[in-house]
């Protein structure tokens, strides 16, 4: 789009100036029906610079592909599907912003030492954004998604120690800069994610886990700390040789990590995703490239889990239900034997079963929901039962003496 061709239109353009700022800095534009595959945003943002300059221009670059996406969402659906999905749509737009983004360009930039400031052209994946958001709000996700626990360690560029969180008498503030990144890219699809600071490093100290996490040390991390599923790997950042001047550094950070399901132990093919970045500081480098290789491991990951879940969610299949509550060895038998009437239910097997907790696989014609209505109207001569989470093919029951 040309903005000016020659001299007479840019006095026109000077003379409409302050109309044109004041459209780019108004909270919302017309909404408009986008029409095409694609659209073209422009938007204005800035950064304060509190650290260095580079990482105010990336927070006001990231500001702006924000905005646009926003933009062309609120230009998709109807003020009254706007207002009933703010909540959603906010998390949504937030988590998920670089799939709705084709390519950008910063137009314009500045700073005066204490705010950086950019003019950005975003052209934005608006068929994309309107699928997903079906032109009423919705997304299309499965339900009960899982609860993820992630067990990944982090070490930046010039730090011989490797952090994590499960480590014997680990300190309050760890790194987590791709951690963070990658709860963000998780979140904004929906999933819960275990706080691991709700975990008492006492619940697992017997474990004796080091940095390098085993799938069954992952899997009964995740047991005990009530997660559907483990997210275990390692992120590293390191100095690259390339420089700019004398001080200007490059850094690259390396994220790799695998989803692994708590319930049947079923590993996800792992993701490695690695981003450079260049920043005068060490540690404001390792944080900056870690975060965006976290972020895109994350929305990698988001992608294997969703399609697993949604294939599990499918009627008909394998469904793991996992009964808690003291002394339910004595209730066992009685519980096999209503659940083995359940129309749909053609074999169940118990694959682990202890004092206070069993683990029991169905193979159930229907799903999750079905099965669990089938068993909430049962009745139980010596214990009742409290279905308190559907999770994909997996129903958390507590079994209550009487």
């Amino acid at each position: 789009m040309t903005i000016f061709q020659n001299h007479h239109d840019s006095i026109l353009l000077k003379f409409f100036a302050p109309f044109i700022v004041l459209c780019l800095l108004g909270a919302q534009p017309c909404p408009a029906e986008p029409t095409g595959e694609s659209e073209v945003v422009i938007t204005m943002a800035s950064s304060v610079i509190k650290k260095d300059v580079p990482s105010a221009r990336s927070a006001a670059v990231d500001q702006c592909l924000l905005m646009a996406v926003e933009k062309t969402a609120l230009g998709i659906l109807p003020v009254d599907r706007i207002t009933e999905k703010f909540d959603t749509l906010g998390t949504l737009l937030a988590g998920r912003r670089d799939e709705f983004i084709q390519d950008y360009k910063v137009l314009k930039e500045t700073h005066d030492g204490k705010t950086y400031r950019v003019l950005v052209q975003t052209t934005v994946f608006s068929a994309k954004l309107k699928q997903e958001l079906n032109a009423d709000g919705r997304t299309d996700q499965p339900d009960n998604l899982p609860k993820i626990l992630f067990m990944v360690t982090e070490q930046q560029a010039g730090d011989p120690s490797i952090h994590y969180w499960w480590q014997s008498g680990n300190p309050i503030l760890q790194p987590d800069s791709a951690v963070a990144a990658m709860k963000q890219a998780f979140s904004g699809r929906g999933f819960s994610v275990v706080d691991e600071k709700t975990v008492p490093f006492s619940t697992i100290e017997d474990l004796e886990m080091g940095p390098e996490i085993s799938d069954p040390e992952a899997i009964e991390t995740g047991k005990r700390a009530n997660a559907d599923l483990v997210v275990a790997g390692n992120a590293i950042a390191a100095e690259a040789p390339n420089r700019m001047g004398e001080t200007a550094l490059t850094f690259k950070g390396t994220v790799t990590a695998r989803a692994i399901l708590v319930a049947t132990g079923e590993t996800l093919p792992e993701s490695v995703n690695s981003q450079t970045a260049l920043n005068p500081d060490k540690a404001a480098g390792s944080r900056q490239t870690l975060a965006e290789a976290g972020k895109q491991a994350g929305l990698d990951l988001c992608q294997q889990i969703l399609a697993k879940w949604k294939e599990q969610s499918a009627t008909g299949g394998d469904l793991f239900i996992s009964l808690t509550g003291p002394d339910i060895l004595p209730h066992l038998a009685a519980f096999r034997t209503a659940l083995k009437d359940i129309d749909g239910v053609s074999s169940h097997q118990t694959l682990e079963m202890g004092s206070d907790k069993a683990t029991i696989r169905v193979t159930f014609d229907g799903t999750p929901q079905a099965l669990a209505d089938a068993l909430v109207l049962k009745t139980f001569a010596s214990f009742g039962i409290n279905i308190f989470e559907i999770t994909g093919n997996q129903i958390q029951i507590q079994l209550t003496s009487r």
